[in-house]
Parts: C-alpha cells; structure tokens; sequence
C-alpha cells in the first residue's frame, strides 16, 4: 500500500498590529495630521491610538473616523477664534463650551465603545494627581479633559474627580499604546530642544492669533470688571480709571511685565515635558520616533496651520522605510 504524501499546513501569521502614541504639544499637535496624511497615504494600518493634551483630539477625531485630509481642511477653514469663549477666571480664562459642542458635533457624539479604532485618552486628576485612562463613555467628555490646561481651561467636573491636561502626567503615552495590544509603537513626538533658543532671546509671538487672543481676553476680563464695580457702586480712583482700557491693559501686561512671566512659565512646562517624554522614548519597546521640526512656530500660533502640517508630512516620510521594514519583519 502507498503512503500518501503528507500535506504541508501553511500557517498564515497574523499581521503585527500598529499602534500610535500622539504627543501633546498644543499648537505643534496640529502636525500629527501631517503624519496621518502620509501613513494614509503609504497604506500604514493603523490598529490602536492613544493621545494626550492634543494629541487626544487629533487621535479622537481619527479614531471616529475622520480622515486625515479632512482634518487638514477643518483647521484650515474653522474660524479657530470663533471656538474661544472668555470667561470669568473662578478657574480658567475659556469655558471650552464653544469647543466642546464643536467637537462633539464633528465626531457624531459617539462614545468610545462605538470608535473603528479602538483608543485611550490620557487626562490628569488633580486632587490626587494621578493618570486618568478613558476608553470608554463619552469621547468628547475624555478629549475635553485632556487638553484642558490648568489656569487656561476650565477643568472638566467628573463627580468627585477635577479632570485636567493629560499632559501633566503623561506628554507621551507609549507604555499605554502598548498595553493595548501593539506590536509596533510609533510615538511622535512634538517636544522642542530647549538649547536652541536662549531665553533672553525669545521674541515676543508675531501672530494674528496671538495678538486677537490678547485682545479678547483683556477685552473680555475688563468687562466682567467694570461689571463687579457698577454693581458694587466701588469708585476707582482717577489714576486707576485709565487702566480700564483695552489699549492701556494690553500695553502694561504684554508690553512690559507679563512677557517675562509667561516666558519663565512656557519653558518650565516645556522643560517638565521634555524630562518627561525623554525618558518615556527610552523604552524598549517603543519602536518607531517620530520627530517634527518647528522653527520659529510658537505654542499659540494656530495661524500657521500650513507650516505645522507640512512638518509633520516631512518627518513620516522620513520614516516610512523603517516603518514599512518592520511590519515586514514583525509579520
């Protein structure tokens, strides 16, 4: 009797699943899109995200479904100004109303239990100061926690708990990103080098947003003040009276004292993210570094949106060939 040949079982690996590390970064976040348009675009599979600070909107909004070109043509075409809302700051300059309805509406409402891409959002407790992971609820409630940055926004009420930037405790969460399950992590990363600029040198921020954010919220803050006066029948006396001027007020804190204080206080938050997102990076498992370059865009400058997206088209194409290796290798 002959043996019949014994059939060979081939044995399909499953591909490596890809997972992103979206960094906060404030306006620099904005170039996480430029990094989505070309891993789009070179067919990159993208299986799980997780954001902090901005990192968490752009992260939400593809996670939703949301498309990088689309993205691209909001931030271009969005009166970013229209979405700020003064407030009296009781604990935070912007309510986050205007931004809050604005995303919720661009992602359907939905909830993370309904998202294509499964995702975490990173927000900070700031009774206890500890790491808040969301993924599941409500997205638009998670995102607004993440970047609402302590003394800007006002937090988010979550019961007991006060809900602020994620940033704080987490500016790049790749260790997270991996506990969901990816085999490769690409983190990008928005941090600056703090030794190319020297602190005496920092200019003052040429930007239409810059200047109009100022305006409006010494314009606003004065009003809320006036207010207070008229209905507490307090009279000021005649050499205080001038300051409650939008004109008078701009040039007493943005033309000399205040620049200072903000100079010290962006650079040690910079510095603090920067310590923070160094020693994350040097995790084994962190495969993939994704590093925009910006010259000369600062943290408010949402007006150079072309810029900022271009920066971010440039540092993943630089990185497609190693990315494009690895699921190779991995698969």
């Amino acid at each position: 009797m002959q043996k019949m040949p014994k059939k060979r079982i081939r044995i399909h690996k499953a591909r490596p699943k890809v997972g992103l590390a979206l960094s906060g970064g404030v306006v620099r976040g904005i170039s996480h899109i430029g990094v989505l348009k070309v891993l789009e675009r070179e067919k990159i599979p993208i299986d799980l995200i997780a954001g902090t600070s901005i990192g968490a909107i752009i992260g939400g909004l593809y996670a939703s479904g949301v498309k990088a070109s689309e993205m691209e043509r909001l931030v271009r075409t969005t009166e970013l100004r229209k979405l700020i809302d003064f407030t009296v700051p009781k604990t935070g300059f912007i309510a986050g109303k205007r931004i809050e309805s604005y995303i919720r509406n661009i992602i359907k409402n939905k909830n993370f239990e309904a998202l294509p891409i499964p995702l975490s959002i990173i927000a900070t407790e700031l009774n206890r100061g500890e790491k808040v992971i969301f993924n599941q609820g409500s997205l638009t409630k998670a995102i607004m926690a993440s970047i609402s940055m302590p003394g800007i926004f006002e937090p988010v009420i979550d019961h007991n708990s006060i809900l602020v930037d994620g940033g704080l405790v987490d500016p790049i969460p790749v260790d997270l990103v991996k506990e969901m399950g990816a085999d490769i992590v690409i983190a990008i990363d928005l941090t600056i080098d703090i030794k190319q600029t020297n602190l005496s040198e920092i200019k003052k921020e040429e930007s239409a947003f810059t200047e109009y954010f100022e305006r409006e919220l010494v314009s606003t803050e004065l009003g809320y003040l006036k207010s207070f006066l008229r209905k507490k029948k307090i009279k000021l006396p005649s050499f205080l009276r001038k300051f409650l001027k939008p004109k008078k007020m701009l040039e007493l804190l943005f033309g000399i004292g205040l620049p200072e204080i903000v100079k010290y206080r962006v650079r040690s938050m910079d510095i603090l993210g920067n310590q923070l997102a160094k020693e994350k990076l040097k995790y084994p498992y962190v495969d993939i570094i994704i590093r925009p370059e910006f010259e000369g865009v600062k943290w408010t400058e949402f007006d150079k949106t072309n810029e900022i997206v271009r920066a971010g088209e440039i540092a993943a194409e630089a990185a497609i060939p190693k990315i494009k290796k690895l699921i190779y290798k991995k698969w």
